[in-house]
């Protein structure tokens, strides 16, 4: 899948006669849409998906085949995303869980000896089985800014067709951070779109009279908690409150007073659906 301005990658890939190059130029910058126009051109059993500034390891492929052939529950895994970081290594805490608050946590850099039982995983190397995702419809499309959410929506909705997710460290792609095109990656954007797609994320899985979904509308004050600056803990908190805000308004404009349904039905979903 490419959204490069040029053909320079479609030379690359022509060296590998197993590869198949996508040209989605006209969606550059959507993330989720370039995910399910790859989809369409995949008929294989798993599908898998990593970032544009990810480079899987050699067993990569393997490792995640073996497991989804030893666990027929599961409906994908989630792999180790190695950023360098290796306190990352043995960070306590859970892995790939929401909490009761709403809190989306991470630490997919942590290494494990067992497979371990997860609430999502991440996008930058996440695997599922093509015909669940063919039955949910594909990705949603309509998370806002850098799609923050995206990956975790998917994650929960498979789980909430009954199967499993598993997270399983020996799979492994290193992540170099690509730069952006403009600011850094945790600036002031990723906090506002981090409170508006995650509050809209909780709403969809879990409801508005949920725990989660309150959580998510108090997540502002977190941030005085943060090992900041005061300067810094006030501007965060302020574009996280202004993503609350927005978050809401999203909640409202893309599905009403009700929850969306599971399985999406859009055309995009339709021409998923024909393609299998």
């Amino acid at each position: 899948m490419d959204q490069s301005p040029d053909d320079s990658s479609r030379e690359v890939v022509a060296d590998f006669p197993f590869a198949r190059w996508v040209d989605n130029r006209v969606n550059a910058g959507r993330m989720t849409t370039s995910r399910n126009v790859g989809l369409r051109h995949v008929s294989a059993d798993v599908v898998s998906f990593i970032d544009d500034d990810s480079l899987p390891e050699p067993a990569w492929a393997l490792t995640l085949l073996d497991i989804l052939d030893e666990n027929g529950d599961l409906g994908g895994v989630g792999g180790r995303v190695d950023n360098g970081n290796y306190e990352e290594l043995t960070a306590p805490g859970p892995i790939g869980v929401v909490t009761g608050r709403g809190k989306v946590v991470g630490n997919f850099g942590s290494l494990q000896s067992v497979l371990v039982s997860v609430d999502h995983v991440v996008g930058a190397n996440m695997s599922f089985r093509r015909e669940l995702l063919v039955q949910l419809g594909g990705f949603r499309e309509d998370y806002p800014g850098t799609a923050m959410g995206e990956d975790t929506d998917i994650g929960l909705r498979v789980r909430a067709l009954g199967h499993d997710l598993g997270y399983a460290s020996d799979a492994v792609v290193k992540h170099v951070s690509a730069p952006h095109v403009t600011g850094t990656r945790f600036d002031g954007r990723y906090s506002f779109y981090a409170a508006a797609n995650y509050l809209l994320l909780v709403r969809r899985a879990f409801g508005a009279r949920s725990g989660q979904f309150r959580g998510r509308l108090c997540a502002f004050t977190e941030e005085f908690r943060s090992p900041r600056s005061l300067k810094g803990r006030i501007f965060r908190s302020m574009c996280t409150a202004a993503g609350t805000i927005y978050g809401l308004w999203l909640c409202l404009r893309l599905d009403g007073l009700r929850r969306p349904d599971l399985v999406l039905d859009d055309q995009r979903a339709q021409a998923l659906k024909l393609c299998s």
